[in-house]
């Protein structure tokens, strides 16, 4: 067993002895194991994979990452709210690890929205061109919005298509649920399919200045390929409906 090797074994065993060691089946000892007792059952890791389990004497204690055995988490110690606004809230967080060290988070708090992967009648799929301040540039998007307070994500699907597109909804269809940004947003967006029914006047919110498109479904697979869709909220509704619905 080579010098990384032993090291990562270490670290494992007392990063992890004192949390566990208070289940009746983990012997409460402080030795570290001979690595010919786990030499034939550890898996030697890449230098970059942090992420694997060790079992030794019949018992699966946690390894550098937990895999499932050991639930993972950080503790806040302090929060600090820095800006509140009407869509968003960011504070800035003191966290403790599982082994103890500290560092700072930087939290963007939002509320959920919803996203609509609509088709119509015709088989086309009813997108929406807008500007994106952020990137100081235009996308295509599927029908999106925020979820408002009290408002099941079914039922703002089904507004925002009808906002954004003017037409009513048929048939709704779950597509799964996706973490847009998990390293510095908490927001969950829900992904839908929408068989679209008689078509009407859009009505965008007033600070949305928007255009809906229409495009076939081979369209889209090419304007996917050659980037010129990247939202990220589109093409996982796209690949989720090919996926669930083809």
């Amino acid at each position: 067993m080579n010098y990384l090797l032993r090291v990562q074994l270490r670290r494992a065993w007392y990063g992890t002895h004192r949390r566990i060691s208070r289940h009746k089946h983990v012997p409460n000892d402080k030795s570290i194991p001979d690595e010919r007792e786990v030499g034939h059952i550890f898996q030697k890791p890449s230098t970059t994979d942090a992420c694997h389990c060790i079992r030794m004497s019949s018992h699966w204690r946690l390894g550098i990452v937990a895999c499932g055995e050991v639930q993972m988490y950080e503790r806040t110690v302090s929060s600090e709210t820095v800006h509140k606004g009407r869509l968003l809230t960011v504070d800035v967080l003191e966290v403790e690890l599982e082994n103890g060290v500290r560092t700072v988070r930087e939290v963007v708090w939002h509320g959920g929205a919803v996203g609509v992967l609509a088709r119509s009648p015709d088989s086309s799929f009813v997108l929406v061109r807008q500007f994106r301040k952020a990137l100081e540039s235009e996308l295509i998007e599927i029908v999106a919005g925020g979820i408002e307070q009290g408002e099941l994500p079914e039922a703002c699907a089904v507004r925002e298509t009808r906002e954004e597109t003017g037409y009513e909804t048929a048939r709704l269809v779950k597509l799964g649920v996706i973490a847009l940004a998990p390293g510095y947003s908490s927001e969950m967006l829900h992904l839908f399919f929408a068989e679209l029914a008689s078509a009407g006047s859009c009505c965008p919110d007033h600070d949305e200045c928007l255009q809906s498109i229409r495009l076939t479904e081979t369209e889209i697979d090419g304007m996917i390929l050659r980037n010129e869709i990247k939202d990220a909220k589109t093409i996982a509704a796209w690949f989720l409906w090919k996926a669930r619905m083809t």
